[in-house]
């Protein structure tokens, strides 16, 4: 929920600010006590060792071992949560919440929950600084900053460490987008895998292939929740792979914006390749993000199915993350070509693959290649709905071929006009050698853009 409109900038009111600050110091003091307590106490867990990488930079194997470990911060956050929730100093700042936050919910049930989940943001918070062996007066100096520049609705800045698949990297690579967002990428190490193997979304047959560490600036949660799946996207569009977060630990540093903890995510593994990212890549990358960036916020909403542009990339994640038959993948990106290429349901086969094959001669493929494959492709899903058997060897070749055109068809329809416009053009283009020029200036200069300064 987002705030809006705040009645009273509070630290410029010193009435305010005083009693905020003492209700806010005696609520940290008593964290202080009870994480004193807690912070030592070991619990049974797993712990991973002696990781082996096979010659391409992912992982090949680890140990299992099991043994003690000192709570993390999730864990002692909540039991000193259960501790406090009696408690006069909780009592207190629940009702310096519901008497000076702006916009809460009407009814009492849904009040109550908020304001609930807003102390449990602030116990966090807090209990995250005493590991850091930060001191009261500091941590409570913090939270009344961060408190008043939530209500004034200024910039925030949110943490995400991801553990995802789909990318090798073997040095770690960085990279600072103009938006302010950062980007740290690097392989895994064995505290990595420990947090995966003890995770709720734990799957014993994948491993992630790296560990990315996100800084982004915004406004609230959602938006930085939002920034973090576009990334994801568009890291599957810079090339084609099997890229899907397994999971990842979002650190709250916002009260009012928003929780943090463990967002685990159900994928399976399937025989779409990954790519390596070097360092030779972060330019062009990062130029990428920079300009793709804009374009899926105007564009897609991420979250249904509006408009082809949705449809198409819904087909395209679906495709690269699911662990369905070949056959069925391909039938996925067939159906994101025909939500880019097609209006009508007459010559499917025609013409998406002669309106594909002009396109993409200006993204590096070779026509009457394009045409052929996609022809072939439309004779395999033909053969597959009518319950005929496909050649695996057949299938597996054509199926990355077919998702590397809808990745190029994804971003060539991203930055051009609208659809009825864009294929227009495309239509004119196929008997007017003008048309035709032009169109391909028009397309190798926003690729251009695309990846360069």
């Amino acid at each position: 929920m987002k705030m809006k409109n705040p009645r009273v900038n509070i630290l410029n009111n010193s009435f305010l600010s005083n009693f905020m600050n003492k209700v806010f110091s005696d609520m940290i003091r008593e964290i202080l006590n009870i994480f004193n307590n807690l912070k030592n106490i070991s619990v049974d867990k797993k712990f991973v060792k002696d990781i082996t990488f096979n010659s391409d930079g992912r992982v090949l194997s680890y140990n299992v071992i099991n043994g003690k470990k000192v709570m993390n911060l999730y864990e002692v956050s909540n039991k000193i949560n259960k501790k406090l929730e009696d408690k006069e100093v909780y009592v207190n700042l629940y009702n310096w919440f519901v008497n000076n936050i702006p916009n809460l919910p009407q009814d009492d049930l849904s009040k109550k929950c908020y304001v609930k989940t807003l102390i449990k943001r602030f116990i966090i918070i807090s209990t995250r600084k005493f590991f850091e062996e930060r001191d009261s007066e500091e941590i409570s100096e913090y939270l009344e900053n961060i408190f008043n520049k939530e209500l004034n609705n200024e910039e925030l800045e949110f943490v995400a460490k991801i553990l995802f698949k789909g990318i090798v990297v073997k040095e770690p690579l960085s990279i600072n987008l103009s938006n302010g967002t950062e980007i740290k990428i690097r392989r895994v190490n064995e505290n990595d895998l420990t947090e995966w193997i003890n995770s709720p979304g734990y799957n014993k047959y994948m491993h992630p292939d790296s560990h990315m560490t996100l800084k982004i600036k915004k406004d609230s949660f959602y938006e930085a929740q939002e920034e973090i799946h576009r990334i994801e996207n568009l890291l599957r569009l810079f090339d084609l792979g099997n890229i899907f977060y397994l999971c990842y630990y979002f650190e709250t540093t916002t009260l009012t914006n928003g929780t943090g903890g463990v967002f685990s995510l159900n994928n399976h593994p399937n025989e779409i390749p990954f790519y390596f990212l070097e360092k030779k890549d972060i330019k062009k990358l990062k130029n990428f993000l920079d300009n793709m960036l804009p374009l899926t916020n105007e564009k897609l909403s991420l979250h249904s199915t509006k408009n082809y542009l949705d449809i198409a990339l819904k087909r395209y994640k679906d495709a690269l993350t699911d662990n369905s038959p070949s056959i069925r993948r391909l039938t996925l990106f067939i159906m994101g070509l025909e939500a880019l290429y097609l209006q009508s349901n007459s010559e499917l086969k025609f013409r998406l693959s002669i309106k594909a094959a002009l396109l993409l001669s200006n993204f590096s493929e070779n026509p009457n290649d394009v045409f052929t494959n996609i022809k072939k492709a439309y004779d395999l899903r033909s053969k597959y709905v009518h319950g005929k058997m496909c050649k695996n060897q057949e299938l597996n070749n054509l199926l990355l071929i077919i998702g590397n055109y809808l990745r190029k068809s994804i971003i060539i329809f991203l930055v051009s006009d609208k659809k009825e416009n864009f294929l227009h053009e495309i239509k004119t283009s196929l008997y007017d050698k003008n048309s035709s020029d032009k169109l391909t200036k028009k397309i190798t200069n926003k690729l251009k853009k695309l990846y360069e300064d």
